[in-house]
């Protein structure tokens, strides 16, 4: 199935509900977003580089990605790309 963008999607599939449940707003972040590998690329680091600076396995970057990494590894990663950690939450009402 194929969409003509975002708002054609938004208007098929979440008519009248976009701006009220926040879909529009968080798919305007995640279309910024960057991966973990875009960050590192643009630092021209290699991911021996990052698994040398950050003291976490080349092994474990080259498979998973770092995709089901903890919080601290994550940390330890942004660190070796000499960026920070910011968490933040926000209360989101179970329905």
């Amino acid at each position: 199935m194929a969409v003509a963008g975002a708002a054609a999607f938004l208007d098929r599939f979440f008519a009248g509900q976009g701006r009220q449940s926040g879909i529009t707003e968080r798919a305007a972040v995640l279309a910024t977003a960057r991966t973990l590998a875009d960050l590192r690329q643009a630092r021209d680091l290699s991911i021996a580089d990052v698994a040398t600076r950050s003291g976490l396995s080349a092994r474990q970057l080259e498979s998973d990605g770092i995709r089901s990494a903890d919080v601290e590894d994550l940390a330890l990663y942004l660190g070796a790309l000499d960026m920070r950690l910011d968490l933040s939450s926000q209360g989101v009402p179970l329905r």
